[in-house]
């Protein structure tokens, strides 16, 4: 089985693999998106109809982003999240959805680094959240 990429999923790569014994794709769609998952299958199928296809089907994630360092959070701590473009700094968290603030509603909860960190959703500010930190931990670049 190999995990393919969005970064290297070329057919004579997938013939190699196929002629090295791989007999199973997995796509991970957390980190591609629908146009080059079908990319990949129709690429997989043009090498061989009996290759595996195995979706791995959480589906895409929001992320942090446009971190330099980690900024450390503490319990009870607020902060404003948004989507966007801009830098994120030790009181803004920049995330890579921008419909984020119009999705989500007051009193939810968002996790990051898969439940490492929780944050209360307390208030909407034009397109931002202000969040509340249930627990100390860092925010780190790209974490789901």
């Amino acid at each position: 089985m190999a995990t393919i990429s969005d970064k290297h999923y070329e057919p004579d790569f997938l013939k190699e693999l196929f002629d090295s014994g791989m007999n199973v794709v997995r796509i991970n769609t957390a980190h591609q998106t629908a146009e080059t998952a079908l990319k990949i299958v129709n690429y997989v199928r043009s090498v061989r109809d009996c290759i595996a296809i195995l979706l791995d089907t959480k589906g895409p994630e929001i992320r942090t982003k446009n971190i330099s360092n980690q900024i450390v959070v503490k319990t009870g701590d607020k902060l404003i999240v948004k989507g966007g473009d801009e830098q994120s700094t030790d009181g803004l968290l920049i995330i890579d959805y921008e419909q984020f603030a119009t999705d989500i509603p007051i009193g939810s909860f968002m996790l990051i680094d898969d439940g490492e960190l929780e944050f209360k959703i307390t208030a909407k500010i034009e397109n931002s959240l202000e969040v509340e930190v249930c627990n100390d931990g860092e925010i780190k670049v790209r974490k789901a």
